[in-house]
Formats: structure tokens, sequence, C-alpha cells
């Protein structure tokens, strides 16, 4: 697989702390976004609950305008998984996607939702929430409920944490858009702490 040109909200360390910025401006893309008639392809990657994944269609299409598609689950290749540290390689189920759901021109992402944990091997972190190279994407929810600290389960939270993650990767794969310096950006430069994460407010793109 080619080398990474992205790694989306790469994460060294976990917190909980902080709740969610609510949008400032109504959702949308940057105006010199050219998104009309491209699609985003959400691919469940392994047993991922249906409602979460209608919930998430149905916002990319009402808040940004895009056409979603979703596909049926892909099974999770073995070679795949590192039991030794119980997680999942970003960069295999990248080579997965790309096989299994190759981007055509009109693809605005090809995004793959894994409810497990993630790591990359190409990165010195313990985890990461996404990996992400060209048109195509995975995202961990593992660590976006709070249940995975042991504390009292947040869909609500879980889901804005998910959809910030889709957007930013929408702005890199479908707007091209660089890493800014504003900690509020969705295209702030580093995402490396559910705190950072959730300090964003999904409607600013400066």
């Amino acid at each position: 697989m080619l080398p990474l040109l992205a790694l989306l909200a790469l994460a060294a360390c976990a917190t909980t702390a902080g709740r969610s910025v609510r949008p400032s401006r109504p959702l949308g893309f940057p105006a010199t976004c050219a998104h009309e008639g491209r699609r985003l392809v959400v691919v469940p990657l392994g047993e991922v609950a249906a409602a979460d994944l209608d919930r998430l269609a149905e916002r990319y299409r009402r808040a940004y305008g895009l056409e979603v598609t979703v596909s049926p689950a892909l099974p999770l290749p073995p070679q795949a998984y590192d039991a030794a540290r119980r997680q999942w390689y970003g960069e295999l189920l990248l080579d997965a996607l790309d096989r299994d759901h190759p981007a055509t021109a009109d693809t605005a992402l090809v995004l793959g939702v894994l409810p497990h944990d993630l790591y990359l091997q190409s990165m010195p972190w313990r985890f990461a929430f996404s990996a992400f190279h060209r048109h195509t994407a995975v995202v961990s929810t593992a660590r976006l409920d709070p249940v995975f600290f042991r504390e009292a389960p947040d869909p609500e939270r879980r889901d804005e944490r998910l959809y910030k993650l889709v957007t930013r990767l929408l702005g890199s794969a479908l707007c091209e858009l660089p890493r800014r310096g504003s900690e509020r950006s969705v295209m702030r430069e580093t995402i490396l702490s559910l705190e950072d994460l959730d300090g964003i407010d999904e409607s600013r793109w400066d």
C-alpha cells in the first residue's frame, strides 16, 4: 500500500474530560468545496449496529448534501488483528477496503466503520481514532463512548465525536483542505485526545 497521506485523530492518551462543542453555525462544507454529485460510501467493518449507520448516513445527506450508500458489512481480515495488543492494524484494513470498494470518480470517501480498537503500524502511538489514504478511511468508534473507560454509556456523545471525525476526513478527501491552526476548527492540525476532539466546532473550517 502507498504511504499514508494523512493520519487523522491519532491519540497517544485517552481522556473523557470536557463536553462536545455545539456548532456555532449551520453545518455544511466551505463554499470552495465542490461536493455536488459526490458520494460517501459507508462500509461496516465487522458487526456495526444498523441504526448507528442509518443515523450517520441521514446526517450527511441532510446536513452536507452528499449521496450516501451503506454497503454490506466487510468481514474483518484475520491477518489485520494483533492479538498481543488486542487491536486492529489500520493499514491492513485500508488495504481491504481498497480491494473491495475501490474509489470511483464520484466517490467523496469510502469510509470503513470499525467498532474495535485501532492502531497504525507506521506510527508510534498506542492507538488511533482513524487512518486515511486518499479517498479511503477507517474510523474506530471504540474509544468514542465513555463506556470504553468504564463510565456510563453515552451514545449521543459517541455519535457527536464520530461525526466530527468523519467531517474531518471529508475535509481532507473531498475538499482537499490543509490542516489549520485554530483549535476549534474541524481541520485543526492535530487531534491527540478526546478533549481535543470535543473542543472542535464542526461548523468551523478556519
